[in-house]
């Protein structure tokens, strides 16, 4: 069977390397929409900025396949990760945040960066922060978060508040700026849009919970468990005049009690935003 092209138009009189593939609702539509995708893959990273790929067959925005991977122990030390606390008040500001390299409650494992604090702003969030470095200057990517992580949380059960499971989340994000906490009034903030508890920002990802199912809802000597979340959504970021872009992995808590996970490792994947 010949299929009737008619109706498709592909634009090659555009310099090299602009490239613009258009058409209107066909039949063909999805096969040219896959060859985008494929041809944006073997593309050069040099070349991609400069690319753009329309199409009007009403699909959504090209995601990455493929990616480069930087993996983050904390088994050893916390060199070159600021950590921080955030969202709250002068009145709910806590005093019992503890951000330390602590060894992992678990036999036989090895030390990691133990994250915990009371929650009296009923949104308190805790995190740490690096700079990644050697991409291209003010190149735009997407990143994705993969974070494995030991925690004493029970899953599906009450607490003040909300679930000390489920209503703390573990949150990813990626900025051209470091995040930092801003002062707005009584109350303490960051800079970056990193959305609220359940919910992403323009620049964060929510990956999960802390709940581990299995662990008893109530007693003091809870065993922790390793849990693993992601990957994460991809987050578009871009990177400043060095090369440069800063990523965060927080505890957002909505659990109004002490919360604590012993962070043992983070693996960001990054590739350049193809349109």
């Amino acid at each position: 069977m010949i299929a009737d092209v008619s109706n498709i138009t592909i634009i090659t009189n555009i310099p090299y390397p602009s490239i613009t593939i258009s058409c209107e609702v066909h039949p063909l539509c999805e096969n040219l929409t896959n060859m985008q995708s494929k041809l944006a893959t073997f593309i050069t990273v040099g070349f991609i900025s400069t690319i753009g790929l329309l199409s009007g067959c009403g699909g959504s925005t090209s995601e990455p396949s493929i990616g480069t991977d930087i993996n983050y122990s904390f088994a050893q030390n916390t060199d070159g990760w600021d950590a921080g606390f955030s969202d709250y008040t002068t009145l709910t500001k806590p005093t019992d945040v503890e951000q330390v390299h602590a060894v992992v409650p678990i036999p036989g494992a090895s030390k990691a960066l133990y994250m915990g604090g009371t929650n009296l702003s009923d949104d308190l969030l805790l995190y740490t922060t690096r700079k990644v470095t050697g991409l291209l200057p003010n190149a735009t990517y997407t990143g994705s978060f993969m974070v494995t992580f030991a925690s004493d949380a029970p899953a599906g059960c009450a607490g003040v508040g909300g679930s000390p499971g489920e209503s703390v989340w573990l949150i990813g994000a990626v900025s051209t700026i470091k995040p930092e906490n801003k002062q707005t009034r009584e109350n303490t903030l960051l800079n970056i849009s990193r959305g609220n508890q359940s919910t992403a920002g323009d620049s964060s990802d929510v990956i999960g919970t802390i709940g581990v199912s299995g662990i008893p809802c109530s007693g003091n000597n809870r065993q922790a468990a390793i849990k693993t979340l992601g990957p994460s959504k991809w987050i578009p970021f871009t990177t400043d005049d060095t090369g440069s872009a800063w990523i965060l992995v927080g505890l957002d808590s909505g659990f109004e009690s002490y919360s604590r996970i012993w962070l043992q490792s983070v693996k960001f994947t990054y590739q350049p935003w193809v349109l």
